[in-house]
């Protein structure tokens, strides 16, 4: 009996008309391990109802427009599905269900997973335990109707966030646009990370932002920095997740770690940021690359901030660094490093507050 992996893929939108060739099961397109991703659409396909067990996936997906795809693996191990570029007409993400059996004899299908909504993110689908001389049968179907171009990839390495969802461990109301947190990770796990990478996504939007990407640090002893921090501005009101991975150094595959929701509302009267409260800088780093400034007391040299951000032009040009707690503290005179992590090269700044309570640079 060969074994069969049906992937069901509720993508949405697509602007072609004409029916794709693996319409059916019979002209199902071969995907092949790490080769390029094909590009297809579940626009104006159809269902083939003898090769599908509606008793088994009614609890997680509708069909309305299925297509297909097959693969085999060259010996025993993990390999991943990659799915990226959908341009959905709904805009609603993706459902998949993983089903073990012979092709068209449904009697013989057996759920391994079924995932109930992938959004329009690129994404990696794990798959354990595949066998070598086992074809895999992948079946793309879109979700109410609706119609999505997309690209699917058969890989030895996962490309795109993981499925997996994770409870917000925590929900902050604020009226700043500017958005601090932190999060912590153990001794024995810091081992297995290469670095982080934190995703926002703004609850009106349908794909995610590359907001911080931060190197796990060591200090000069060896010891391994266990507590990261992330800052960022919004520029607009809205309800903000923000999505923190982990990348494990063995096969670079991300883990999420911890979710952190953000709802930001403007206050009813805005007030104009003052300058005593925060020093203004201009920056200009080329479009998305990624930049770190640190703050200092230069009295003490005690670390007080660390900012680590992909630049955008729009939202960092005219960069704000709010440091009224440190001036609540006693702080009138702060040092910038101010970093392109790309190019390596660094910017000091020293910027004291005059008797009239305004920043100066030095």
């Amino acid at each position: 009996m060969k074994v069969f992996i049906t992937c069901l893929f509720i993508l949405f939108t697509s602007t072609s008309t004409a029916q794709v060739k693996n319409n059916s099961i019979n002209a199902r397109l071969r995907l092949i391990l790490d080769e390029a991703a094909l590009n297809s659409s579940t626009d104006n396909a159809s269902v083939e109802w003898s090769c599908i067990n509606k008793e088994l996936t009614n609890k997680c997906l509708v069909y309305h427009n299925d297509q297909w795809f097959d693969f085999t693996v060259p010996k025993p191990g993990t390999y991943f599905l990659n799915v990226s570029s959908q341009e959905c007409r709904e805009k609603k993400g993706v459902q998949a269900v993983i089903i073990e059996g012979n092709p068209c004899e449904i009697k013989t299908y057996k759920i391994l997973k079924c995932l109930s909504q992938i959004r329009q993110d690129d994404v990696f689908i794990r798959l354990d335990s595949l066998k070598p001389q086992i074809t895999y049968l992948v079946n793309i179907d879109g979700f109410l109707g609706d119609f999505c171009d997309f690209k699917i990839q058969l890989s030895s390495r996962a490309d795109g966030q993981p499925l997996e969802t994770k409870r917000p461990a925590s929900r902050k109301d604020q009226q700043r646009s500017i958005v601090r947190f932190e999060w912590t990770v153990s001794g024995e796990r810091i081992e297995d990370i290469q670095k982080f990478k934190v995703y926002r996504r703004k609850s009106t939007s349908i794909k995610s932002v590359l907001v911080s990407e931060q190197y796990s640090m060591r200090n000069a002893y060896g010891i391994p920095q266990l507590k990261y921090q992330l800052v960022d501005t919004l520029d607009s009101e809205g309800l903000f997740t923000y999505n923190i991975y982990s990348v494990q150094n063995e096969n670079l595959v991300l883990r999420l770690l911890e979710t952190t929701e953000v709802n930001f509302t403007k206050p009813a009267v805005r007030q104009k940021s003052t300058s005593e409260r925060s020093i203004h800088l201009t920056l200009n780093y080329a479009e998305n690359s990624p930049f770190t400034i640190i703050v200092f007391n230069p009295k003490t040299q005690e670390k007080l901030l660390t900012i680590k951000q992909i630049y955008t032009q729009s939202i960092h040009k005219d960069f704000e660094i709010d440091v009224g707690e440190f001036l609540n503290n006693g702080v009138n005179r702060f040092l910038l490093l101010l970093f392109d992590d790309d190019s390596g090269k660094n910017k000091e700044l020293y910027y004291y507050r005059d008797q009239n309570g305004r920043f100066v640079k030095e």
